[in-house]
């Protein structure tokens, strides 16, 4: 699976419920680019702003154009561990740009 950054993030929209958070992220990807995936970059430990960093990425194949990914994260109070390590943020970047979107404590 060859995995790269799209060429742009068009929106991004977080919708919470209780301790989760629906993402969805739309870009738009160059040519061989019809599957849309969030990853997220590496990192040791919770970050100190709380912000999850993930790449939009496309995988394999032909076509190209816009597209969007979508991923529920659980249990923000906690999300990086017990102890009061609450997920504050989501910044989703690409070749071009990144946007990024507050999460409300639950």
């Amino acid at each position: 699976m060859d995995a790269q950054c799209v060429e742009e993030i068009t929106h991004i929209e977080a919708r919470q419920e209780g301790y989760d958070c629906h993402l969805r992220v739309e870009g738009r990807a160059g040519a061989g680019a019809p599957d849309f995936l969030l990853k997220p970059r590496a990192g040791d430990g919770p970050p100190a702003d709380g912000v999850l960093e993930l790449d939009m990425v496309t995988v394999d194949g032909g076509g190209g154009g816009t597209g969007s990914a979508e991923l529920t994260l659980e249990n923000l109070e906690n999300f990086w561990g017990e102890g009061g390590h609450p997920l504050k943020g989501v910044r989703v970047h690409s070749k071009t740009n990144s946007e990024e979107v507050r999460i409300a404590a639950a």
